[in-house]
């Protein structure tokens, strides 16, 4: 079984345009979840995968000048852009990773990939539903099956193709999903993904207040440092 993990990221969000090469404590923001990325046990490859579109022209630049993989599909058609990835690096699933949350677990992301291989079969690893992790902290490893599937549904709708894995928790009873649920309710609330300005100041004061990478920190440590801030 070959399993990548695939960032998706493109430059013309609507709420933070251009977040994805905006400076966090001094590396961009994108280049914190590739490194993160890197550092996952069980990956075969990592892979940006962005848009074909010009306004990501800068962020394909970018990753060609850094060594990343790169992967350019459809804009708006992301279920799509993300299967194409798939099939392109001959991957039979990967770790969804978004391109603005530089603080995820690395050993709750293990974790999923560590399942996603011991069982046959499955569709999806998740901890997004029900969420009991913090938002940021996305574990979502999904089968190439399961998203060709997906595509080929006649209930798929743009809806569904703007949102990845929407699709599977709405039709769960058709795929195979194992769920990872938090031990502590403390994580309920915590939101540590970029969506905003507020939110890139908020987690560069977090990074720069602590000089070990927290990716690789407990969650409870991390969330600790976030709510002393």
């Amino acid at each position: 079984m070959k399993v990548g993990a695939i960032i998706l990221s493109r430059l013309s969000s609507s709420r933070l345009p251009g977040k994805a090469l905006m400076d966090l404590c001094g590396t961009p923001l994108v280049e914190h979840v590739v490194n993160l990325a890197n550092k996952i046990s069980g990956v075969d490859e990592v892979i940006l995968a962005t848009s074909e579109d010009t306004s990501d022209d800068e962020l394909f630049q970018f990753a060609v000048k850094k060594g990343i993989k790169c992967f350019r599909g459809d804009l708006d058609n992301v279920q799509g852009r993300f299967l194409k990835c798939l099939e392109v690096y001959d991957l039979d699933g990967a770790l969804r990773l978004n391109g603005d949350s530089p603080i995820n677990n690395i050993q709750l992301l293990s974790k999923g990939v560590e399942i996603f291989r011991s069982k046959e079969n499955l569709d999806l690893v998740s901890n997004v539903v029900p969420r009991t992790y913090p938002f940021g902290m996305s574990v979502e490893c999904v089968s190439k099956a399961a998203m060709k599937r997906v595509a080929n549904a006649p209930e798929l709708n743009n809806f569904y193709k703007e949102h990845v894995t929407k699709f599977i928790y709405d039709f769960e009873k058709n795929f195979e999903i194992e769920t990872i649920i938090a031990e502590s309710e403390s994580y309920k609330g915590i939101h540590l993904t970029v969506d905003k300005k507020e939110d890139l100041l908020k987690i560069t004061k977090l990074i720069s207040n602590h000089d070990t990478h927290l990716s690789e920190l407990e969650i409870s440590k991390v969330i600790s440092i976030e709510r002393s801030l």
